[in-house]
């Protein structure tokens, strides 16, 4: 997290160096001629933007540290591709031309991609600011900006409707650039607060999701006012009761499973990130820094916001073993012998193949809990960096151990002893 924090402080310092005399533009808003002044895999090291106005332009925003910056460059070739002669796609980023580079000769998925792009911009930054990324803009052939969006609706679809100048009814991306609001570095209502916060006996705030609020939750205790806060910002419902519950998010907790649901409210256990339907935010002050105190505080707080009662027991439910056939450790031997870590498909989709390749027990294991539609367990395996591939058929044993076999490994389904949250009416 500090090392985003820098980044993130230094994205305001590129825009606050060059954005004095320069307005924020937004969809509808006329882009002017700005000079890029350092380029990758252009003809030249420096241009106009005008030389990319000659089709309709999409500039992807992105920094080296953005996983979901990366996830998404694919995709862009792809277009990039397709629509070769019909449409321009400019990457930029405030990192320097070394870090760009480096990046896409290490990244395994970026090996064979090729951009145009800006590097250690602050031109476009200052336009286009921008706190989360991958951070789009779409400017039509008439130089007026018709999108500005996080880029998940970047496909086929849109693409023929923008070259086309067809209308494209995006929600227009807006960040909140005031980096300690953004990151609630103050309670999320703070009218003299630090004046009066000694006086605080208790103090909470629930909502629902906030867009000027970054994700992200956290804990802290002041010693001088002997208080306790949890500021937990747009998330999600079912990780809300797990943190109410245990003072933070379980390792082991998997939402699938772990929070029972007996009651008829709307809410799904899955995070909603489109519609945002069980996205809250919700601070919380106590007087008290005994954590259990606090702790039952947050669930009563919760209970009584959405008309439930809740407690927490130990289950025995049906899980995933993976282990060891016998004395074998192939999956202890790299599948391939350079030197990266790598996990594919870490969101465990079904269907898909799991590629793991010298990864870290230890952020397998937690990956392995929070996804699955049940918990997955590792036992008996050795110490090391673990490697293995297989396609997640998760109602196909058989077919999983066909391919685990080949690492010395087996799966199987076995109950376990797990700490559930149940919900109920109130």
């Amino acid at each position: 997290m500090k090392s985003l924090k820098i980044i993130i402080i230094l994205v305001f310092a590129c825009i606050s160096t060059f954005s004095q005399n320069i307005k924020r533009l937004h969809v509808g808003d006329q882009v002017p001629n700005i000079f890029l002044k350092e380029l990758l895999n252009y003809k030249k090291g420096a241009a106009d933007l005008n030389e990319f106005m000659d089709k309709p332009l999409i500039i992807d925003m992105w920094f080296a540290e953005c996983g979901s910056c990366i996830d998404a460059m694919p995709k862009l070739d792809s277009l990039q591709k397709q629509y070769n002669g019909k449409l321009n796609i400019l990457l930029s980023t405030f990192q320097p031309k070394e870090k760009a580079i480096k990046t896409f000769a290490e990244v395994r998925k970026l090996e064979n991609l090729k951009f145009t792009q800006v590097v250690s911009d602050s031109a476009l930054l200052s336009l286009f600011p921008a706190r989360l990324f991958p951070h789009q803009i779409w400017i039509d052939k008439n130089r007026t900006v018709v999108a500005i969006t996080v880029g998940d609706s970047t496909n086929q679809k849109y693409v023929e409707k923008f070259i086309r100048g067809e209308k494209i009814n995006f929600k227009e991306k807006i960040d909140n650039m005031d980096y300690l609001m953004a990151k609630g570095a103050e309670p999320l209502i703070s009218y003299l607060y630090g004046r009066d916060r000694d006086k605080i006996l208790k103090y909470s705030y629930l909502s629902r999701y906030r867009p000027d609020f970054s994700s992200g939750s956290g804990w802290e205790v002041d010693t001088a006012s002997k208080t306790i806060r949890y500021n937990l910002r747009n998330t999600w419902f079912a990780e809300l009761y797990a943190i109410a519950y245990t003072g933070s998010l379980p390792e082991k907790f998997n939402w699938h499973t772990d929070l029972i649901r007996n009651d008829t409210i709307s809410l799904s256990n899955e995070p909603d990130f489109k519609n945002f339907s069980n996205i809250f935010c919700f601070d919380v002050i106590c007087p008290n820094v005994d954590k259990t105190k606090v702790s039952e505080y947050m669930v009563n707080e919760l209970d009584q916001a959405f008309n439930l009662k809740s407690h927490s027991e130990k289950r025995m439910l049906d899980c995933y073993i993976i282990s060891t056939i016998g004395t074998g450790s192939r999956y202890l031997t790299p599948l391939r012998q350079d030197k990266r870590s790598e996990f594919q498909n870490q969101s465990l989709v079904a269907n898909k193949k799991i590629t793991v390749n010298k990864f870290f027990p230890k952020l397998l294991e937690d990956i392995f809990q929070l996804y699955p539609i049940k918990p997955v367990y590792f036992e008996n395996l050795f110490k090391g960096k673990w490697n293995f591939e297989f396609v997640w058929k998760p109602d196909d044993l058989k077919s999983m151990n066909e391919e685990l076999k080949k690492f010395d490994l087996q799966i199987s389904l076995e109950k376990r002893e797990r700490d559930v949250i149940v919900l109920e009416n109130r």
